[in-house]
């Protein structure tokens, strides 16, 4: 055995190289259940398999002190080949040591065999982990989710498994669907946190999986951290996996992924506009198979629309000739309605009368029938381990049966490494701001899809580094927006701690953004608050969802029966309801839209019913509050003492709100 010890944590390595020991001084709190259980993995692609498994029970190892770090070592590797074991020259050295409550890891791998690839490093697995019921799994795909009592809620342990493979586990790529690069499990006063420390935005997989038992008492999780290194010959080295056992909730957590990113991610500055924004409406004026919606001419009387309920930001889909999701990136305004000087004129006529315009652009997919995909495509597309194209099949079915039966549109992955997509990409964000937008929307650039690129002819050099050129190009094309105007502003889609970097605000899709379940967009909320972020697609009399995000802090995204209506097609009292919402926020902007999330931060609720959130300024605190029930609720909020002035969207509010109401706290400093 091998003990690490200070003042805030011990671990301990077994001789045979397993995790038995992982105690957090603060607490006692041992969080390794079952000692025993492996460290590591590895996947190799040889001459004849992509995958062959790594497994560390038949591996040579020695588990050693070196000065203040403890060391295991794998001098090589061996995994079933025809029957018999086939042994490589790939070496394998992990080594950990203490920083305060941190323990830091790092993975070394040699390859000197010229016939394997190393495609995959696991390397450390918190194995071994069952925290108490009462526990939940944190984990940061899209906004956050929060899964409570995780060794019997992490996947169906009744499930068959699929090619020897369970099901019970979380894995996203980030950056992409995972937003953030650490995970952890927590209860009310302590956690485990675990963090890649990697700057390099190399793709990687955030991995939480149950190890289902004989019986469900001997179900336990693993976490840990995928690498996908491409090694051919040669050595590669992991960033850092700091693991820190503490006390304090998942606030703690959040504080210090938010120090560490601080050193290398930086969230742009929004012109005031945006800032104080209370959402956006989006409509679709062609559809994909070619129907014509809305009109040119008509843009004017869409911002009216939206104008009624406080909405001064209109997002155009589908303006180009061949109709949205179709013929990407062949973006030309529509000659059949009068082309680009007709855009441009309803474009400045909108604006005369208070309207702001987003125009669409597809910043990550391509379509097969454009003329781009033509002279391009083959190159510029992403590839799988297959050599095939990346791509997503997505139909606008509209009132047929045919297109949803008889058609895959495919929409292929570019690989943004690859200078023909960044020069189309910027060609047409030029394009775009010609055209007199006021916001360049570049869907899809912030975050998902995180794809690896097998493709060997493009400029990356390995699948897992594709995804750096797509944070340059969105800091390109903020480039161009802000040389323009620093007014202008560019959007995208999706969440990304790194990859929202380029951009205003962002519309998100997934988990956080909605009221229950397994949804937690406090953590990603928390954690980079000064991020804009709007609801995902409001698609009609949504009242609950507005209310939500009124306390969530996320802006009104309406997209009325998927874009397809304005506003003013829902209920008169839901677009009166709307804006006595947007007016309630635009009466106190500050702090709700213009300060910082800092979620229950300076307050405490003694009434469970109700669902509050918290907002600082430099000048203000203030309390947005909203009862999901169908009863009144007390007022039990105290804000350290303080006196709170409520108000709702229909006046002052005192000791109670009623069934399904909202109100804004403020308090002076």
């Amino acid at each position: 055995m091998f003990t690490l010890e200070n003042s805030d944590l011990r671990l301990t390595l077994s001789a045979r190289g397993t995790l038995d020991e992982l105690t957090c001084r603060a607490t006692g709190t041992n969080h390794i259940a079952r000692p025993g259980m492996e460290l590591w993995r590895i996947i190799l692609q040889d001459e004849e398999s992509l995958v062959n498994l790594v497994a560390p029970g038949n591996q040579p190892c020695a588990a050693a002190r070196a000065g203040e770090a403890l060391v295991l070592t794998v001098p090589r590797m061996a995994y079933a080949f025809h029957g018999e074991m086939r042994e490589v020259e790939v070496a394998l050295r992990l080594s950990v040591r203490l920083e305060g409550d941190t323990a830091r890891w790092t993975a070394e791998v040699e390859n000197a065999d010229p016939a394997i690839r190393v495609m995959e490093v696991w390397a450390p697995m918190l194995n071994g982990l069952r925290p108490p019921a009462d526990w939940a799994l944190y984990y940061p795909r899209d906004c956050g989710l929060r899964l409570a009592d995780p060794v019997t809620n992490l996947g169906d342990r009744g499930q068959m498994f699929r090619f020897g493979v369970s099901n019970a586990h979380l894995r996203e790529l980030y950056p992409g669907k995972a937003a953030m690069q650490w995970m952890g499990l927590y209860s009310e006063d302590e956690g485990l946190y675990v963090c890649s420390e990697d700057d390099s935005l190399q793709t990687t997989c955030l991995n939480a999986e149950r190890t289902v038992g004989d019986a469900p008492a001997d179900d336990t999780l693993f976490l840990t951290f995928i690498k996908y290194p491409g090694q051919r010959l040669g050595g590669w080295t992991s960033a850092p996996v700091a693991v820190s056992a503490h006390a304090g909730d998942w606030h703690a957590g959040a504080k210090r992924y938010r120090a560490w990113a601080e050193t290398w991610i930086t969230p742009p500055a929004p012109p005031e506009w945006v800032r104080r924004m209370p959402g956006l409406q989006d409509v679709i004026l062609r559809e994909q198979y070619g129907k014509l919606v809305y009109g040119y001419e008509e843009i004017p009387a869409l911002h009216d629309a939206a104008a009624e309920v406080g909405i001064d930001l209109i997002k155009i889909s589908g303006w180009h000739t061949a109709g949205h999701d179709n013929a990407f990136p062949d973006w030309e305004a529509d000659p059949a309605q009068g082309g680009r000087a007709a855009l441009m004129a309803q474009i400045a006529k909108a604006r005369a009368r208070g309207a702001k315009l987003m125009l669409y652009l597809q910043a990550v997919q391509m379509s097969r029938n454009s003329q781009f995909f033509a002279a391009h495509g083959e190159r510029v597309a992403m590839r799988d381990p297959y050599g095939d194209e990346l791509a997503d099949v997505f139909n606008w079915p509209g009132p047929s049966t045919f297109i949803p039966l008889s058609s895959q549109h495919r929409l292929v992955c570019a690989c943004l490494s690859t200078l023909e997509w960044q020069e189309i990409i910027k060609y047409r964000t030029r394009y775009a701001l010609e055209l007199g937008a006021d916001c360049v929307y570049l869907d899809r650039l912030a975050g998902y899809p995180g794809y690896l690129c097998f493709s060997e002819d493009h400029p990356h050099d390995r699948p897992c580094d594709a995804y750096a050129d797509r944070v340059k190009l969105g800091m390109d094309c903020r480039a161009l927006v802000k040389a323009k105007s620093p007014e202008i502003a560019i959007a995208s889609e999706y969440i990304n701690d790194a990859g929202l970097q380029p951009f205003d605000f962002t519309i998100p899709f997934g988990f956080g953004v909605h009221h229950g379940g397994h949804n937690f967009g406090e953590l990603f909320r928390y954690t980079f608050p000064e991020y804009i972020i709007t609801t995902q697609y409001l698609n009609g009399a949504e009242y609950e969802r507005l209310r939500f995000a009124l306390v969530m802090g996320f802006r009104f995204f309406f997209a009325i029966t998927w874009q397809h209506e304005p506003i003013s097609s829902t209920p008169p009292a839901f677009r009166a309801y709307a804006k006595s919402l947007i007016d309630l926020l635009q009466a106190h902007a500050d702090p709700f839209l213009t300060g910082k999330f800092v979620d229950t931060e300076g307050f405490t609720c003694a009434n469970p019913a109700l669902f509050a959130k918290a907002y600082r300024s430099e000048g203000r605190y203030g309390i947005a509050v909203w009862n999901p029930t169908e009863d009144a609720q007390g007022l039990a909020i105290a804000a350290e003492g303080r006196e709170v002035t409520w108000m709702g969207p229909e006046g002052a509010i005192r000791d109670a709100l009623p069934a399904q109401g909202v109100a804004v706290g403020t308090i002076l400093p």
